[in-house]
């Protein structure tokens, strides 16, 4: 397990992911019955308020296992895919390979195994690779994926993995029909599992490819940290760089990019935003990865780009990408529309799913990978804590509100300190307008 040392202040810890493609030949040609428009319509906006039956669950899955199913579909959704089902043995494919990263951290940190890969010498050995893993556990479908993560619920699971290059694309892949589900934890330790089957058949090509962000998303993160394994290409200097941008075919689309460029359209008119050419200086420098140019992306469909930095909030920016998709011209364009703050509220915790609101001894809150402890509970770092708490003293404590006037945009009566903490509490930022409930 590698955690990214970098921290923020108040000590927010962060963790990366992994994933693995299908190694072995994936048998059958003839087409499935998959939910695939041609034009996508969802807009992915805020997040949802709470979990509904998109895809089944089977009988008997956990709570953790049926909310990573419907974040999973609710971002297929968002991307104009059909729901995945989840089957209880590809649960249990997940469950024992989790189990047994946990069990056998040396076998990772100190031998530096493949945290996809299992030796057969050791206690709750399953399958050497994920697809040996997942038919043993008796999925007779086609092994496709397997992304793993570090994260401490479900939904910070997926959405961790939909901000990423690799992980994004087997979850809003048009051959995804089936997956399993895990997390584990042993003391400070954790890991999330998530295992993907194609079923009995490929999935059809996409006439006009998967595009993510989504066309009219709004609320986008404005930067990427690059925290993946295997890691991208970096920027020339570095991470964060932009969000990460993708467009996905099916398994067997032959595409060649032939232009691609990413603009800020906020201030455009129609007419301008139509217009078949693009004013050179407001393109904006990117990184593209091809199967050509990047050995993790070898048998993918896919292209990914993202700015050599962040981009800025509340503006619209337009994709534009040409090449020749299966022997025929392709063109497509879309736009997206960033976050309004590159900063976040305490009180509201407008972050987004798996994310929390965390206030800086100096400077603005920033949103990062919200913990599942709750009030009260024992910490180190302070997104050990559940969004809307933070660590102070090495206990999870609620935020509150120390301005005492209505006049200010801040103030809420409802999270006003004097109101919400029985016990008092304490100030934690320079402007002393954000403050922690004494347990």
């Amino acid at each position: 397990m590698r955690i990214d040392p970098r921290t923020l202040p108040f000590f927010v810890a962060f963790a990366a992911a992994a994933c693995a493609p299908f190694q072995a030949e994936v048998p059958g040609s003839a087409p499935a019955a998959a939910h695939v428009p041609i034009e996508q319509s969802v807009v992915h906006g805020a997040a949802p308020e709470g979990p509904s039956e998109l895809g089944k669950a089977p009988e008997g899955s956990t709570e953790a296992q049926r909310l990573a199913l419907w974040w999973v579909n609710t971002y297929r959704e968002q991307a104009g895919l059909g729901p995945v089902g989840q089957l209880t043995a590809l649960n249990e494919a997940a469950r024992d390979h989790a189990d047994y990263v946990l069990m056998h951290p040396d076998v990772y940190d100190v031998q530096g195994l493949s945290v996809h890969e299992q030796l057969p010498d050791h206690e709750g050995y399953s399958g050497s690779r994920f697809w040996e893993r997942m038919e043993a556990a008796g999925y007779d479908g086609h092994p496709f994926r397997e992304v793993i993560a570090y994260q401490s619920t479900p939904e910070g699971a997926v959405a961790h993995w939909m901000e990423t290059v690799y992980h994004r694309l087997p979850i809003i892949h048009p051959s995804a029909r089936h997956i399993g589900y895990a997390q584990a934890r042993i003391g400070s330790s954790r890991i999330n599992v998530l295992d993907l089957g194609s079923g009995e058949y490929a999935a059809p090509k996409t006439a006009n490819g998967i595009a993510w962000p989504t066309p009219g998303a709004f609320d986008v993160p404005l930067s990427w940290d690059g925290l993946e394994s295997p890691k991208p290409q970096a920027p020339p200097n570095g991470y964060p760089s932009g969000p990460v941008i993708t467009l996905t075919f099916g398994l067997d689309a032959a595409f060649e990019v032939i232009e691609h460029t990413i603009i800020d359209v906020t201030d455009d008119t129609a007419a301008d935003t139509a217009a078949d050419t693009v004013d050179a200086d407001r393109a904006l420098p990117h990184v593209l990865l091809t199967p050509e140019n990047d050995p993790h992306l070898k048998g993918e469909s896919a292209i990914a780009l993202y700015t050599h930095d962040p981009l800025h909030a509340g503006r619209t920016y337009e994709v534009r990408v040409m090449g020749i998709l299966d022997g025929a011209t392709y063109e497509r364009s879309w736009t997206f529309s960033t976050r309004e703050s590159a900063s976040c509220d305490v009180h509201s915790q407008d972050c987004g799913p798996g994310k929390g609101c965390y206030a800086t001894s100096a400077g603005a809150p920033v949103c990062a990978w919200a913990g599942d402890r709750a009030e009260g509970h024992p910490c180190g770092y302070q997104n050990d804590c559940g969004a809307g708490l933070t660590c102070v003293g090495q206990v999870c404590r609620r935020y509150c509100s120390t301005v005492a006037s209505a006049d200010s945009a801040v103030f809420d009566a409802a999270q006003a300190c004097s109101a919400t903490c029985g016990g008092g509490h304490s100030k934690l930022n320079v402007a002393g307008e954000v403050g922690a409930c004494k347990i």
